[in-house]
């Protein structure tokens, strides 16, 4: 028999851990944070921000073709996704990029020489930050329309 193994992503991880049950309500569950991160990423990715790059003006273009035109598609979500960044603190933005955008874990400052007390604290720190930004993911993504996309 062939076993598939999938390579779980940091968001998953912290949910087969348990930190994203950290201060769980009816309303804000350990699911409900992993989906709403997911999605998070998934409009991150769909939206193409990643592919942003500038034209150099001195180059001389001759196909004419626009080149930087986006389907309706991927203007849906980066709309959606424009909107749920404004949607979440700054504060939070930074752990919430990095966990479920560029799917790194949480990092308690490693190049300084702190003391591993102070470094679980700021991790933790770090966690409860994560945990409230997808709270406001959540809030977001529930209330989040098509007829906003026009606004």
């Amino acid at each position: 028999m062939v076993k598939i193994i999938k390579n779980m992503t940091v968001l998953e991880q912290y949910y087969i851990r348990g930190v994203l049950d950290l201060k769980a309500t009816d309303s804000y569950t350990a699911l409900a944070r992993l989906s709403a991160g997911k999605l998070f990423a998934k409009d991150e990715y769909l939206a193409r921000i990643s592919n942003l790059k500038s034209t150099d003006p001195a180059n001389i273009r001759v196909d004419g073709s626009g080149g930087g035109e986006l389907s309706d598609k991927a203007l849906f979500h980066r709309d959606r996704y424009n909107k749920a960044l404004r949607a979440v603190p700054k504060e939070f933005l930074a752990v919430l990029r990095r966990v479920c955008v560029e799917d790194l874990p949480i990092a308690a400052n490693d190049n300084e020489d702190l003391p591993a007390r102070r470094k679980a604290e700021m991790s933790f720190s770090m966690k409860i930050d994560l945990v409230r930004g997808l709270d406001r993911l959540i809030d977001f993504y529930r209330t989040y329309t098509q007829e906003q996309k026009d606004n």
